[in-house]
């Protein structure tokens, strides 16, 4: 990815596993590797199938005004515990989060809002 992107989120973890990233837009359409490319300009870069990633969704111009719900999952169904890493940035500003997964779990990260811009968690 070149440029600064008007939003980026950035999934990373600990283990040689395959973990995934979902972001799910204002108008309810969902990004992660089976949907990588969105028609409001979001796009999945890659998606890591065997470990440590990072995978990013990103959006080149403007992303949406409204709510973002974004969620992690452990793809391999894994009884290891996974650690992972999880970073929001936009001009408004930036946030990590952090946690674990194991046995096929899919957790939501945070919800955030954007307007004009700016984020708020």
């Amino acid at each position: 990815m070149l440029g600064s992107p008007s939003l980026q989120i950035r999934l990373s973890w600990d283990t040689d596993m395959d973990m995934d990233l979902y972001v799910e837009e204002p108008l309810g359409n969902v990004i992660y590797y089976a949907n990588p490319i969105s028609n409001d300009g979001g796009q999945l870069d890659r998606d890591d199938l065997y470990g440590f990633g990072p995978e990013n969704i990103f959006w080149e111009v403007s992303a949406s005004d409204g709510t973002y719900k974004v969620s992690v999952q452990d793809y391999d169904e894994s009884p290891k515990l996974q650690n992972w890493v999880v970073t929001i940035n936009a001009s408004g500003g930036s946030k990590t989060f952090s946690g674990t997964l194991q046995n096929g779990e899919n957790k939501e990260v945070t919800q955030f809002s954007l307007s004009g811009g700016q984020i708020s968690f």
